[in-house]
């Protein structure tokens, strides 16, 4: 597997690969929800930090991130991590705190990590070759805590780990530590158990317990086209600031006109949406970015895609274009996000071509 340092350059993704790949991920992944849940069910205010940008981060996505690099190293040897946090702002002498906190979080799901180990394998998935000629053909993506609002809430989070090779994810494993998996369970009555959810470029997706990642995954029923006559749920975040709220509403509109009726929306944090639409609980879930030129980034989107498709759904941008991983860090070719079943997919799109005056 491995090859010159950080890169697995011999990596085929025959079904071999694929195998080892994902038993990779579903290790990592299930260590670092041990990490989140400890941290989330005593979270303290001193655990927060905000980021440059005004976003909020936690000690949990440092110690996260640590734990899946640990994970990957060990299993793999040389890999490349393009992940979404870094050490750089937590190496100051007056953060001392903060990384002895972070060590300790760590300590969940790494027991015998020293600090030194924990705060350097961070940033095995630091900002280094991620952009511009070099980047890697093939590339392991990670959001340690996607939905950090949610998680400081309480509420909904996802943890978010995918393997890109030539750009399209291969393989995903998408942890969502509150997700039941009674799917008649209000999306807002947390779960003690979660769910964790597996995919291969060349399997279905899978379901098991994420407190028992060991337990045998059970298969997702493959999404159907939506049948006319049936209520439509439409999949939104809690967090408003996220999306474009109104564009949902809009489309809502014009598939009104044709006899279609709606559900109150799913509304759940992080890529637990992506999940939701793949099992059946919502049928939509649409992203515009608020702020215009906003580009997403990949670790936002990669393994929820490749959950949802593997699922049945059909994943693009708002134009019905593949969603491009092989970019850099972020989806430069793409605006927006779309995943629905077959056929709804097709008429929200025709919903979008309508609203000419859209602003995609």
């Amino acid at each position: 597997m491995s090859g010159p340092a950080g890169y697995c350059a011999s990596v085929t993704t025959d079904a071999a690969d694929l195998s080892l790949l994902a038993r990779a991920a579903l290790d990592a992944v299930a260590q670092a929800t041990r990490v989140t849940r400890a941290v989330q069910s005593r979270l303290r205010r001193e655990d927060r930090i905000t980021k440059s940008d005004a976003s909020p981060v936690t000690i949990a996505d440092f110690a996260a991130q640590a734990v899946v690099s640990r994970v990957l190293r060990e299993r793999l040897g040389a890999f490349v991590l393009i992940a979404e946090e870094s050490s750089q702002m937590i190496r100051g002498a007056e953060d001392a705190p903060v990384r002895s906190a972070i060590h300790e979080a760590a300590r969940a799901g790494w027991p015998d990590a020293r600090l030194d180990e924990v705060i350097d394998a961070i940033d095995l998935g630091a900002p280094a070759a991620r952009d511009g000629d070099d980047r890697p053909r093939s590339f392991w993506t990670l959001d340690p805590i996607d939905g950090t609002k949610g998680f400081i809430r309480g509420n909904h989070y996802s943890v978010c780990l995918a393997y890109i090779h030539e750009g399209t994810p291969v393989v995903a494993a998408l942890s969502c530590p509150n997700l039941s998996a009674d799917l008649a369970r209000p999306l807002d009555d947390a779960d003690p158990h979660g769910t964790l959810f597996m995919a291969t470029r060349d399997d279905p997706t899978t379901a098991r317990p994420a407190d028992e990642p060991e337990a045998l995954g059970r298969p997702l029923a493959q999404r159907s086209a939506v049948d006319p006559r049936a209520a439509v749920t439409f999949c939104q975040s809690w967090e408003y600031s996220h999306s474009d709220t109104n564009l949902p509403a809009r489309i809502m509109a014009v598939l009104a006109r044709d006899g279609t009726q709606f559900r109150e929306p799913a509304r759940i944090d992080s890529q637990c949406k992506y999940a939701v639409v793949a099992r059946g609980q919502a049928d939509v879930f649409i992203r515009r970015p608020r702020e215009a030129g906003y580009i997403d980034k990949i670790w936002d989107h990669a393994p929820g895609a490749l959950v949802a498709s593997r699922a049945g759904c059909v994943v693009s941008d708002l134009h019905g274009r593949p969603l491009d991983f092989g970019l850099g860090s972020g989806l430069q070719a793409n605006q927006g996000i779309l995943v629905s079943p077959p056929g709804m997919h097709e008429r929200v799109l025709g919903a979008l071509r309508e609203l000419s005056e859209i602003r995609l």
